[in-house]
């Protein structure tokens, strides 16, 4: 089963600390694939795919920020109308809720095909689902940029 490497880090509702993330990541030369921001209170949760997973775990660890790291789907979205649901049908005939998904625009510029990160409750069942739709679900090679 393909899967990419996402990196959670907590961080606090102030202006500037996402602009710190990423110029952080950026200095260590690790590119910011596609990331996903949600605010409530004091701090956020920014989900990020990189160039360099484990790279990036570590530099943020380093910084005394509270990171997790988990397994997600990378899919390409079909480029025809509907081509968004034909991806989130066969999850809903399987079951499968989803948790969080994003674009995953860095990677558009090789791949020159749309890719959706989906942060799902059972990721072996979401990738039989969507797999037997003949739905293209990519790995690490999407962190090559």
């Amino acid at each position: 089963m393909k899967t990419v490497r996402e990196v959670t880090v907590q961080i606090p509702n102030k202006p500037g600390a996402l602009s710190n993330i990423l110029e952080l990541l950026g200095s260590n030369s690790i590119y910011a694939l596609g990331f996903s921001l949600k605010v409530s209170g004091e701090y956020g949760d920014l989900t990020l795919i990189t160039s360099d997973p484990s790279r990036t775990h570590n530099i943020l660890e380093s910084s005394s920020l509270k990171t997790t790291v988990s397994d997600r789907l990378v899919v390409e979205i079909p480029q025809h109308p509907g081509g968004l649901n034909a991806i989130l049908k066969p999850l809903k005939v399987a079951g499968v809720n989803i948790e969080n998904m994003y674009y995953m625009q860095g990677a558009y510029a090789v791949l020159k095909r749309p890719l959706l990160v989906l942060a799902v409750e059972d990721n072996a069942k979401a990738f039989e689902a969507l797999s037997g739709e003949w739905i293209v679900l990519k790995g690490e090679e999407v962190l090559g940029y």
